[in-house]
């Protein structure tokens, strides 16, 4: 009777947490080692970030992200939040990203995660700083300390 009961109780949680995973295609997080330095965002041929300055924060984090839910794209940098028309929702998401007009260019299939997240860093050498791109199936570390 108790794993039924256990089973009873767990199932609204289990609901709950597929709703939420569900009210988003993606989002993009921009993360570590950004110093006053200027991006621009595409995605899937859109522009939706031009000529942001980003400063990470103590914690990793950049202060910008982009999310596309069922409604619309919103993007929120240095607290300043606009909504968008949403980006044609493909499987494959393309991604353009320029980080002081040195461009990247890369493809994600949304199956592998829909969390990406975008650092700058290089940890030999802070002069020679690279776009590193990861995508996760879980947020990122900052978003989840409390």
């Amino acid at each position: 009777m108790k794993p039924v009961i256990a089973i009873l109780l767990l199932l609204p949680l289990q609901v709950f947490c597929q709703q939420v995973e569900n009210d988003f295609d993606f989002s993009i997080f921009f993360g570590n080692c950004f110093n006053s330095d200027s991006i621009n965002l595409n995605i899937n041929g859109r522009r939706v970030i031009l000529n942001q300055k980003l400063q990470t924060n103590p914690v990793g984090y950049a202060g910008c992200n982009v999310v596309q839910f069922r409604e619309n794209l919103v993007t929120n940098c240095m607290d300043s939040a606009k909504k968008h028309s949403r980006v044609p929702a493909r499987q494959i998401l393309k991604l353009a990203i320029s980080i002081n007009d040195s461009w990247s260019y890369q493809d994600f299939d949304m199956n592998n995660g829909k969390y990406i997240l975008v650092e700058f860093c290089d940890i030999e050498d802070q002069k020679n700083k690279k776009i590193i791109i990861k995508q996760m199936k879980l947020p990122p570390e900052f978003l989840t300390k409390k």
